[in-house]
């Protein structure tokens, strides 16, 4: 903790601009309390005035005490298994919206986390690889951008009611608590079944958590909404920047496998 004296004749110590103030720090105010109401009033009101002109406008790490996830959210744990937060598998399986098809859902976690693994079930097996990786979002457009870690190589659907890891990350992803990023899933093929992203039990998916301009697409007579997005033609193993690509906004009651990860 570091402790910080603000003097009412405007100087101070222990505080420069751009400082990055923690919820633990403490503030000291030298004041005469035999100064008049209203010199006092004014006083803290310069004080205060003082303070806000500071803090950095980059200073991302100042945090209400009320306001952060973390005060409500334990870190997570080492070797744990996750879903990503506010998504369920759907009562059923569903094959994948298409073969070489990148399909991409948005996430966001309540508490920083190091990942070291992406896996997904496969319900019934068929003969036929798949991969997934870890993706970057713009936090203005919300679409996904930069590759930020991909599975160090394909992992088998051949076998059913299995749970498969893809043979860890290329590189563990440090993922920040509240920031958008995608989870992206590529097949070779549709043959194999997978637990899915669930309409019913998610709260999150395009439809909810970013929204989309189709007010049909939110949700279908059929259970179907709109998870994330796809990208067709796109080989098995090829994760290119998506800064610029074309996304299609997917309306699916079962194509996108959820993706769970590893804690590192």
């Amino acid at each position: 903790m570091t402790d910080y004296l603000i003097k009412t004749d405007g100087t101070s110590s222990g505080l420069t601009l751009g400082s990055d103030i923690s919820d633990t720090d403490a503030f000291e105010v030298q004041q005469s309390f035999s100064a008049p109401a209203s010199t006092l009033h004014q006083t803290f009101a310069a004080i205060w005035t003082w303070i806000l002109s500071k803090i950095s406008a980059n200073a991302s790490t100042v945090r209400a005490n009320a306001g952060s996830w973390a005060k409500l959210w334990k870190p997570y744990k080492t070797g744990t298994y996750h879903y990503p937060f506010g998504y369920n598998i759907a009562p059923s399986s569903g094959s994948p919206a298409g073969a070489n098809t990148l399909l991409l859902f948005p996430v966001i976690f309540p508490a920083d986390v190091t990942i070291s693994d992406l896996w997904v079930r496969v319900s019934t097996g068929a003969a036929g690889n798949w991969q997934a990786a870890i993706y970057n979002a713009d936090q203005s457009t919300f679409h996904p951008t930069t590759l930020i870690a991909k599975s160090s190589a394909s992992a088998s659907t051949s076998s059913s009611n299995t749970v498969v890891a893809a043979g860890g990350l290329d590189t563990n992803a440090s993922l920040s608590e509240g920031v958008l990023y995608y989870f992206a899933f590529n097949a070779s093929t549709v043959s194999p079944t997978f637990h899915i992203l669930s309409a019913a039990g998610s709260l999150f998916g395009l439809s909810s958590l970013l929204g989309t301009t189709t007010l049909a697409n939110v949700d279908q007579i059929t259970s179907q909404f709109v998870p994330g997005y796809s990208i067709a033609s796109v080989s098995l193993g090829t994760w290119d920047d998506l800064t610029a690509a074309t996304l299609v906004e997917t309306v699916s009651s079962g194509g996108f496998p959820l993706v769970g990860f590893k804690v590192a």
